[in-house]
């Protein structure tokens, strides 16, 4: 998690008016649009609501997207208006870019990673974690990149293989093709080892593993995947929770498509319309968000805001982690200014604070960098399996601002049982040749949710009090202060959105709900909770 973010005024003698000429002009964000943005990163990027900006030196500020053919970041137009506009490189020593690359050695460009301990210092960073590619290789070809953080063996038993005994049996072979007869075996981890020991023993493939490889190519075998399932099966925890420490990324490499495929399905994973793999078995996801419980519950529904670019979800993506401590991270930073200029959830364009000044057009178009919803009408459609009704936007433009001092965010455990959840490490792991006309979960432990343009039901969100410790549905919450003090309730919302520190008052409001006998999710705190770990309290019958 980031500290406290730095809001900066931009000088206005940094407002520059390039030449009608330059290459930049139509990317190039008004200054209405730069009076909050935060100061750039180590890397030069303004991040706002997840999209990356950058100050181009003696030009002005531009929003980026990284460009895989070229492996830099573009000028891209804010609206898709325009076509990418010119490469970008950022400047050394400085926080700028400039649309030429200073004099260095050659380097391959990779796109910002995180720090090790990225869930200590930043905010979720929709960053690619690939390594930008060169001359275009098979992913075959490619070698396994382990996810930041994760524990890999100096060489392993795949490697051993290739460099060591196949080598010296055939040594006419390439690396390319030793690589390949390898993995016509489909030989577990577990097994290359033996394999590995075996060939020092003795140079020949020996007659189990000739007995495996026949196994493996018969579809109609039940049992061909039971050696490698039960190898995998007991680490698929730890990778989803980023604990693991077995080679998992480079069992693509390991294994021929059809094997690796077949494997999947039986380890419980589908895929969807994009080629990504997703499950429907995990109970619970978390989510730091700044909306108040009564807001979610009032609506019914969570919306997903944000706009992520598709081809991960069947329907809208909704951004969640599979970890509890990074929810909590998340959750305890101050909300993120762009998403309080929205008074409502059901809020389409931005208002304005009090004193601000600028005109109209300029407020339209900061509506566009927080995206509430892409819908061109005040009705957000029904569709998907929680569409009994609409959830009606708001159209209103230049309203005055009544949430813009908040300081608080809350913690949502999110019931995800029998939705499609796309889980970034497994995607990393076992689907990455789909990672380029498609694109997964970028930061560790992040999942995405597939939803209807409305979200998430109300019924399946639970908010945490301070501690971490006890959650209650929002609905619950919102009919008990209903049948206690309505009035409570909305004095409660009302200091927070006027940024007052009220998470006790939550804390109370929580504690009657519980101490009323509704459902509660108690949590220990000896332990970091995930996704899996969760055990959902039964309803009662009056629980809807």
């Amino acid at each position: 998690m980031p500290t406290k973010l730095d809001i900066t005024q931009i000088p206005a003698r940094q407002l520059l008016q390039p030449s009608a000429d330059s290459s930049l002009a139509p990317y190039l964000l008004r200054p209405a649009m730069l009076r909050t943005m935060p100061l750039p990163d180590e890397h030069g990027f303004r991040t706002i609501v997840a999209r990356k900006f950058v100050d181009v030196k003696n030009e002005g500020t531009v929003y980026v997207e990284f460009d895989d053919a070229i492996g830099t970041y573009r000028a891209t137009d804010l609206y898709k208006k325009q076509p990418q506009g010119p490469a970008l490189y950022k400047n050394d020593g400085e926080a700028t870019w400039s649309q030429r690359p200073e004099a260095r050695e050659t380097v391959t460009l990779k796109r910002p990673l995180p720090d090790e301990s990225v869930l200590e210092t930043t905010l979720p960073d929709k960053h690619p974690r690939v390594q930008s590619p060169g001359p275009q290789r098979s992913v075959e070809d490619t070698p396994a990149s382990p996810r930041p953080g994760s524990t890999q063996p100096s060489q392993t038993p795949r490697a051993q293989l290739i460099d060591g005994p196949l080598q010296s049996l055939y040594p006419d072979k390439t690396a390319s093709e030793l690589e390949t007869l390898l993995r016509s075996y489909n030989l577990s981890p577990g097994q290359q080892t033996r394999l590995h020991k075996d060939m020092l023993e003795n140079l020949t493939i020996p007659e189990w593993a000739e007995q495996h490889k026949q196994m493996s190519r018969d579809t109609g075998n039940p049992r061909r995947h039971d050696l490698l399932y039960s190898e995998i099966e007991p680490n698929l925890r730890h990778l989803r929770n980023g604990t693991a420490t077995t080679g998992l990324y480079e069992l693509h490499l390991s294994l021929t498509h059809e094997f690796l495929d077949s494997f999947l399905v039986k380890a419980g994973y589908s895929r969807n319309r994009n080629n990504c793999l997703y499950r429907t078995d995990i109970p619970a996801v978390f989510r730091g968000d700044e909306r108040t419980p009564f807001e979610l519950a009032n609506d019914g529904w969570m919306l997903p805001r944000y706009n992520h670019k598709p081809y991960a979800t069947t329907q809208k993506a909704m951004s969640v982690t599979v970890s509890l401590k990074a929810a909590k991270m998340y959750g305890g930073d101050e909300p993120d200014p762009e998403y309080l200029l929205y008074n409502s959830q059901t809020n389409k364009y931005p208002g304005k604070q009090p004193n601000d000044a600028s005109d109209d057009s300029d407020a339209s178009d900061v509506s566009d960098v927080s995206d509430v919803s892409t819908t061109t009408n005040s009705q957000i459609a029904s569709s998907g399996s929680e569409s009994d009704s609409s959830l009606q936007l708001d159209l209103e433009r230049n309203y005055e601002t009544t949430r813009h001092k908040q300081q608080i965010q809350f913690v949502y455990a999110i019931d995800s049982r029998n939705m499609e959840l796309v889980l970034g490490e497994e995607n990393h792991a076992f689907n990455r040749a789909a990672n380029g006309p498609n694109w997964f979960p970028d930061d560790d432990l992040e999942a995405l949710l597939s939803v209807s343009r409305r979200g998430i039901s109300a019924d399946r969100i639970w908010v945490f009090d301070s501690s971490h410790q006890k959650a209650v549905r929002v609905k619950d919450l919102q009919d008990h202060v209903d049948d206690t003090d309505d009035a409570y309730a909305r004095k409660v919302e009302e200091r927070t959105h006027s940024g007052a520190d009220n998470k006790d008052e939550y804390d109370r409001l929580i504690a009657g709900v519980a101490a009323a006998g509704k459902p509660v999710l108690l949590l220990s705190s000896d332990k970091d909770w995930f996704g899996n770990d969760i055990v959902w309290p039964s309803l009662s019958e009056n629980q809807h």
